[in-house]
């Protein structure tokens, strides 16, 4: 992952297949990226500390202890940067409202009762 992301920078993600949540840093700290995977398999947690600080964390209980003033949940299919804040990278075709079946869909449920009939 470390050389695709040195390398696509942080559009390495979308070459991603599979369940992963991750932090990378780079130049000392200065670039953060966080990701998570598509659908969320894998808990990550954010909280935002008394200072400004951003933690992460797969363990809700680790964010508590550092006083964080906000915890929320990663969202899925998301990545993070202090530039850019939660960007959605998985954007598949059917998740977009204009994706709307306008055939005929008896062949649909045909294949449905089909598939359950006992």
């Amino acid at each position: 992952m470390v050389h695709l992301y040195e390398k696509l920078g942080n559009n390495f993600i979308e070459q991603l297949n599979g369940i992963f949540w991750f932090v990378v840093t780079k130049n000392d700290g200065k670039e953060i990226l966080a990701a998570r995977d598509h659908c969320g398999i894998k808990p990550l947690y954010y909280g935002l500390g008394n200072n400004g600080e951003m933690w992460f964390s797969s363990e809700l209980k680790c964010i508590v202890d550092q006083d964080c003033k906000q915890i929320e949940e990663f969202p899925a299919g998301h990545f993070w940067t202090p530039q850019t804040g939660f960007v959605k990278w998985y954007n598949p075709v059917w998740d977009n409202d204009s994706f709307v079946p306008t055939d005929d869909c008896s062949q649909i449920k045909a294949a449905i009762t089909k598939a359950v009939r006992v």
